[in-house]
């Protein structure tokens, strides 16, 4: 599945994002369907409820929590197993 969403800036100026999910492949568990390879470049994105209780931080697990992935792309034949469209608004993805 792939999906491709343009972003225009005040200016024009029109990014290209990119969502994508390989139909073969479904978590870290799995191998990269492309070449059987089992190490992956991942990112996430992560939220939660934090807390100030004396001078420590506390995150409270009882709470609402969120985390999302960006990217998943595998090590050794560098096939992008997964892709959210927020992941290119934060880095540049190494294509080589």
């Amino acid at each position: 599945m792939k999906k491709e969403l343009k972003l225009l800036d005040e200016d024009g100026t029109e990014t290209q994002l990119i969502e994508s999910k390989h139909p073969d492949w479904e978590e870290l568990s799995d191998p990269c369907p492309e070449c059987g390879g089992t190490e992956f470049r991942h990112f996430t994105a992560e939220g939660g409820r934090y807390g100030i209780d004396g001078d420590v931080v506390k995150r409270r697990s009882d709470y609402w929590n969120s985390k999302r992935t960006l990217l998943t792309q595998c090590l050794s034949c560098k096939a992008v197993l997964q892709r959210h469209p927020a992941f290119d608004l934060l880095y540049e993805l190494e294509e080589h």
